[in-house]
């Protein structure tokens, strides 16, 4: 399996990791911690979704339906990662919207290490090591939590 692949599996299993955390969080100061983790998560995955994994699958299919289904995927997890994070606390609302989120998060590694990992063939082995490379080097500077700015505008949906 590509270094690629193994990236996003590991950042996916991170996402639910989060999720689960956010589950059993009963303080609103811990579920506040991990909705900030869930959301840095989120905008990094998203980043390289659409900065490089989908403009290389998009090379050389340009009219697939898969790539489409999942930017509006990510575009979905945005949205109701922002729902819950405007909700208090306290608000009875909070478990079905964090359900709502972990669903959409399970449809999108579905959808992703399935359908969109199928069509990796379509993409030269040497593009997907060096896809691979970049992705591990950006995951070495969120570790330094350095934020690239390129995320400022999911960032500002979230708020």
């Amino acid at each position: 399996m590509p270094r690629l692949f193994e990236l996003l599996i590991q950042r996916h299993r991170r996402l639910l990791e989060l999720l689960g955390e956010l589950e059993l969080a009963r303080a609103p100061r811990g579920q506040t911690a991990l909705e900030d983790a869930l959301e840095r998560e989120l905008l990094a995955h998203a980043e390289i979704d659409r900065e490089l994994v989908y403009p290389a699958l998009a090379a050389r299919r340009p009219d697939s339906r898969a790539l489409a289904d999942a930017c509006t995927l990510h575009a979905g997890l945005l949205t109701a990662l922002a729902e819950l994070r405007i909700l208090p606390a306290d608000d009875a609302r909070r478990p079905a919207r964090a359900a709502a989120l972990q669903q959409l998060v399970h449809l999108h590694i579905v959808h992703e290490e399935s359908v969109l990992f199928e069509m990796s063939w379509l993409v030269a082995p040497e593009d997907l090591a060096a896809l691979g490379a970049v992705i591990e080097a950006l995951a070495g500077a969120a570790a330094g939590d350095v934020e690239p700015a390129a995320f400022e505008t999911e960032r500002r949906l979230l708020h």
